[in-house]
């Protein structure tokens, strides 16, 4: 009898021994399930993510046949909410560049620019911020190691720990800023709806330039007068220099700044939902000659979407 419950116990116990195994192999093979299926939707969110970037870039391709003037409203510029896309979601929006200051325009090729420094200086004014902060980003893009007024070199830098040295070159992204003296979060998040950072130096387009921007462009103006320039080219944009020109005062100019009536450089922010996987990614084109190029692409959004007028279905399906 004694015998007979021992080897029940030890049927009992290799029973529980497999039943562990078996929902030990079932929950691994459950995991591997569910991580083979977060693959592949990830894999086609970016695809679609991928497809969203040639799509505008087709976009503004077909726009500059158009014509030769860019503005927020036009086609290019309204965005998409949760179009229907491969069985997934796309939302994104383009925004030109250079209706935003191109910070690396402060030392183009390494040359300080006076003019430009000077736009800066009253933009950051303008924005509650220290006009000094253009002198030590000044000093961090030239190619000189004397430090600006106001400014920083590398003795700044070095004695900071761990210690670097002044970039003393044009800057990639604007995530830089966070090296130079005087820039913090709050300071870059203030700036960054006004300011971009582009390959070369670039004009400044005066049809999408915020009210802020042109202040700080055309400093002759009056505060009326800022208000019925932007007013205008809100509603009526410029499709050419003279008639910029036309709606300037007399004797009113930019001091040595660069301006233009349309943009080269456009940043696609792009959101795709794929079951329950999301791509989020941004990518800088540049619509130079023919099909725009790609100059960067990252993942992650350095900004929420804020699509305020999506296209509808019947203006994508009716063709840009």
């Amino acid at each position: 009898m004694k015998q007979r419950g021992v080897a029940l116990l030890a049927i009992l116990l290799v029973v529980a021994i497999v039943t562990v195994l078996a929902v030990g192999i079932a929950h691994s093979n459950m995991v591997r399930l569910g991580l083979t299926e977060r693959r592949q939707e990830s894999a086609q969110a970016w695809h679609i993510w991928q497809a969203g970037v040639e799509w505008s870039r087709d976009i503004l391709r077909q726009d500059a046949r158009r014509n030769s003037y860019d503005y927020p409203g036009e086609f290019w510029a309204r965005g998409i909410r949760d179009y229907p896309a491969e069985d997934g979601k796309l939302s994104g929006i383009m925004i030109e560049q250079q209706g935003l200051f191109n910070l690396n325009n402060l030392a183009p090729h390494g040359q300080t620019s006076e003019p430009d420094v000077a736009v800066f200086r009253r933009l950051l004014t303008r924005l509650g911020l220290d006009p000094a902060l253009a002198d030590t980003l000044t000093d961090w893009l030239d190619s000189d190691h004397v430090a600006r007024p106001g400014g920083s070199e590398d003795a700044t830098y070095i004695a900071i720990q761990p210690p670097y040295r002044a970039a003393n070159r044009a800057m990639n992204h604007l995530t830089e800023l966070y090296w130079v003296k005087g820039y913090d979060a709050a300071i870059v998040d203030r700036l960054r709806p006004y300011v971009t950072v582009l390959p070369a130096p670039t004009p400044i387009n005066v049809n999408s330039a915020s009210k802020v921007l042109l202040e700080a462009l055309l400093p002759d103006l009056d505060g009326s007068q800022t208000d019925r320039l932007w007013n205008t080219l809100q509603t009526e944009p410029c499709a050419d220099m003279i008639c910029v020109q036309r709606l300037l005062p007399s004797g009113v100019s930019s001091n040595g700044v660069a301006m233009a009536v349309a943009g080269q450089y456009f940043l696609l922010r792009l959101s795709v939902t794929y079951g329950a996987t999301r791509a989020d990614g941004e990518a800088l084109l540049a619509r130079v000659g023919g099909m725009p190029s790609v100059v960067w692409r990252a993942r992650g959004l350095s900004q929420r979407l804020d699509i305020k007028n999506p296209l509808g279905q019947a203006e994508l399906t009716g063709g840009v």
